[in-house]
């Protein structure tokens, strides 16, 4: 899970410091980060399959105003 949000937050970083097209060394950049985040999201995907839960635990929570 870490691997993932490190490479998402790495990649948002780089999308605000780039001007509007990305260079050639930012887009190879920002294509290895975004293969990272996939790889790292299917193997937290695999890994709930195999144990038989979602990715996320969705709880719902009653608030009052």
């Amino acid at each position: 899970m870490k691997v993932a949000l490190e490479s998402l937050c790495d990649l948002i970083d780089l999308f605000d410091h780039s001007p509007m097209f990305l260079s050639e060394v930012q887009y190879e950049r920002a294509t290895s980060l975004g293969k990272r985040f996939f790889a790292a999201y299917d193997f937290l995907t695999e890994g709930a399959k195999i144990h038989k839960q979602k990715l996320f635990h969705v709880v719902i929570k009653n608030s009052t105003p």
